[in-house]
């Protein structure tokens, strides 16, 4: 709200007359301005009407200043109300009682009618402005509950046809098929199952944002793992020309992760598929997994992070180069390891080089 948009009204709060008619004819072109000479009366106003600033002198009889500021602040819908003292007590002492009350300003008498009339302009505005951040934040509350809601609504909407998705092939490898034919068949499968595991994830996703996700860990089989998620990606690696390979011999025992494994896979499926459609044609995303106190998992491929975004490659909607991208791959990347008490990092040292690394804590 501007000043522009309505005559705001200011309450004149001072026991001398004379001084009520000179605020009076320094504001009213401005303001629409009421005024009192009691502080009981001042109150009694405020249960009917909310004025946009209080002006308030301190030495009034029965009710000073002091006391009708500690009852105006007592009152909860009197909170957002601008109070400015407007006194003949120059020490500093009545000035720091006066903020320590709630004033948000202290004029002393005389007083310039040009200085007044600034002050009490930039007050207000600066309440507008607080009142209109609160509006947003709200707002913004009340976004938030209804993207839940809509994630909600999303998921059961989009869990009814993958049903079919899952379950048709299913009784489609109890016929009679080539075994190229199951191999298909059980990728559509196998990728509806992905689906329908992702679906879920989306929620949980919203809550590790607000840390709001309750982390189930377990023992993950890190090798299995990694396999799951070339044999989803093969596709995509086969359209870029691109090799997937695990850099630890297959005889190497590793340790298992302690974390949720629907998490720790899409966690390496979104950095995967990210190396991939990052790397040039025919070459070589590769994973290696070495521990000592931890886990790490270094997941390399060709070509270079666009220097620009280095530094928030892991933010919300950073994306570079990609038609598509909606710059929430590593984001998500960076929340699920954060809540499965890891670290993320992004290596770009080597030149035509990048690496993303990964530590994860051992089982137990």
């Amino acid at each position: 709200m501007s000043l522009e948009e309505k005559r705001l009204t200011i309450l004149a709060v001072d026991d001398t007359p004379s001084n009520i008619d000179a605020v009076k004819c320094i504001l009213k072109a401005e303001y629409n301005v009421q005024a009192t000479t009691s502080g009981k009366m001042a109150l009694k106003i405020l249960e009917k009407q909310k004025p946009d600033l209080i002006l308030l002198d301190i030495m009034m009889p029965e009710m000073d200043g002091y006391e009708v500021l500690k009852q105006i602040r007592s009152d909860q819908s009197n909170q957002a109300i601008p109070v400015i003292f407007l006194t003949a007590k120059t020490d500093i002492s009545d000035e720091l009682e006066g903020f320590k009350l709630g004033a948000i300003d202290y004029i002393t008498k005389p007083f310039c009618p040009v200085r007044l009339k600034a002050r009490i302009k930039v007050h207000i505005e600066l309440a507008c402005s607080r009142q209109l951040l609160e509006k947003q934040n709200i707002e913004l509350e009340e976004s938030l509950k209804l993207r839940e809601d809509i994630e909600r609504i999303t998921q059961h909407d989009l869990k009814l046809p993958l049903t079919s998705i899952i379950g048709l092939p299913q009784l489609l490898l109890l016929s009679d098929l080539t075994d190229r034919q199951k191999e298909m068949v059980t990728d559509i499968r196998n990728s509806g199952q992905t689906m329908l595991k992702m679906i879920n994830l989306s929620l949980d996703l919203f809550k590790m944002e607000r840390n709001l996700y309750n982390l189930t860990p377990i023992a993950v089989d890190i090798r299995s793992t990694i396999l799951n998620v070339f044999s989803e990606q093969k596709s995509l690696a086969m359209q870029y020309g691109i090799e997937l390979k695990i850099l630890n011999k297959e005889t190497e025992v590793l340790p298992k992760i302690s974390g949720e494994p629907l998490l720790i896979y899409s966690l390496l499926s979104n950095l995967c598929k990210n190396a991939i459609e990052a790397s040039p044609k025919d070459k070589t995303v590769s994973i290696l997994v070495s521990h000592s106190d931890c886990i790490t998992l270094t997941i390399e491929n060709s070509g270079e992070v666009a220097e620009h975004i280095r530094s928030s490659f892991f933010d919300k909607f950073t994306t570079s180069g990609k038609y598509n991208g909606t710059g929430l791959g590593t984001y998500s990347a960076k929340l699920i390891t954060e809540v499965q008490r890891g670290k993320i990092d992004l290596d770009s040292s080597c030149k035509g080089k990048t690496k993303v690394l990964i530590s994860l804590p051992i089982a137990n």
